[in-house]
């Protein structure tokens, strides 16, 4: 008799295991991006927190233009002030308070106008003087409840002396 192979058993190949290969891949994959988004997530907070510690940059100064003034000024040769003059203030709330209070503003800066002689407003000196002047007389509040406006600089956009 002949001897009997098992003619339907196949010889077994060993195969590499794909799948367990891409599973390994993928999870070293989701660990990396895992640990990439740790770190840098971590360094863009870094950047944040030092972006927040640089000082905010100057506010934008805020402009009340005025009607120009023309007044007598303080000697006896009938002398004339024609200028224009605009008040720079710090926010916008204070130029809002020199809005509503235009009336006394006006008033104040006449009384400033007129206390000069026409020889001491001719010179640069004198013009600069009268400027620092013009903010002084805002150091007081407008009422006794208010703040008072933050006039930082008067700026004289037209200056003629007759």
């Amino acid at each position: 008799m002949a001897t009997m192979t098992d003619a339907s058993a196949t010889p077994v190949r060993k195969r590499p295991a794909w799948w367990l290969i891409a599973l390994l891949l993928i999870a070293a994959l989701g660990a990396g991006a895992a640990g990439g988004w740790y770190f840098l997530g971590s360094s863009d907070e870094a950047v944040a927190s030092t972006e927040e510690a640089e000082p905010a940059p100057p506010a934008a100064p805020v402009f009340v233009e005025l009607k120009p003034f023309t007044v007598n000024v303080g000697d006896d040769n009938g002398r004339v002030l024609y200028t224009g003059i605009t008040l720079q203030t710090g926010s916008d709330e204070a130029a809002a308070l020199l809005r509503d209070h235009m009336p006394e503003v006006r008033n104040r800066i006449l009384m400033v106008l007129t206390s000069h002689d026409a020889a001491s407003l001719t010179s640069a000196a004198g013009k600069q003087a009268l400027a620092k002047e013009i903010v002084a007389a805002f150091d007081q509040p407008f009422d006794d409840g208010q703040t008072r406006a933050d006039v930082t600089q008067a700026l004289f956009t037209d200056f003629i002396v007759q």
